[in-house]
């Protein structure tokens, strides 16, 4: 063969060896192509599944919790029908006991009790204006002073006098009590250049029994 001829071989063979490089390349980025759209549409499976069951679980919890409310819901009336059972219940009973009272007492309920409150108001009131209260307590003790010594009207006597039926750690009160009392008109005061003099008002002498008594009196 002549060197012409060796040269196109060599060149045929090295088209053969590169044609042949080209078609394995091909092949391969072909296969690659494959698994990723295979891999593609597993992904996309993968989502779709994962969809549904999340549609489903939440489907079954909204149902399930239609169903609580639904529940509640007739518990509330059955506990609101009961409740009105027993306040009908206890209104009839409330009723017939009055009226059992009335017929064997006699008269109605309210009228035998009012008396009883009145009197039961006025102990308090006493019992008040013996301790309960400091002021009033002072209040009554300094009026039930000034009566006892019979200074009503024309005969006064000095304030610190009036104040020294109180224990000495009271007489701060005692002193607002005085002031109070005159304020209210109960006690007239009558200035003179040697001090303060106070006798109780001759006209409120009741409304002075009243105080005494731990009574509220209003001024005049």
């Amino acid at each position: 063969m002549t060197p012409f001829e060796w040269l196109i071989l060599g060149a045929l063979g090295t088209l053969v060896v590169l044609s042949g490089l080209i078609l394995y390349r091909l092949w391969g980025v072909g296969q690659l192509g494959s698994r990723a759209r295979e891999a593609l549409n597993d992904f996309r499976t993968l989502r779709r599944n994962l969809h549904l069951a999340a549609e489903q679980s939440l489907t079954e919890f909204r149902r399930g919790l239609e169903m609580q409310l639904e529940e509640t819901r007739r518990l509330n009336s059955s506990v609101q029908e009961a409740s009105s059972r027993v306040d009908r219940a206890a209104a009839r009973m409330e009723d017939q006991l009055v009226d059992s009272v009335e017929r064997h007492v006699g008269g109605t309920v309210q009228d035998r009790i009012e008396p009883l409150l009145g009197e039961l108001d006025r102990l308090l009131h006493r019992l008040e204006a013996r301790g309960a209260s400091p002021f009033k307590t002072a209040q009554a003790r300094i009026l039930s002073h000034l009566l006892g010594r019979g200074d009503v009207r024309g005969k006064h006597t000095a304030w610190e006098r009036a104040v020294d039926c109180l224990p000495v750690h009271e007489r701060d009160i005692g002193n607002e009590a005085l002031e109070d009392l005159v304020r209210k008109g109960l006690v007239v005061e009558k200035p003179t250049g040697y001090g303060r003099q106070v006798s109780l008002n001759q006209d409120r002498l009741e409304d002075v029994r009243r105080v005494m008594n731990g009574e509220t009196v209003e001024g005049a």
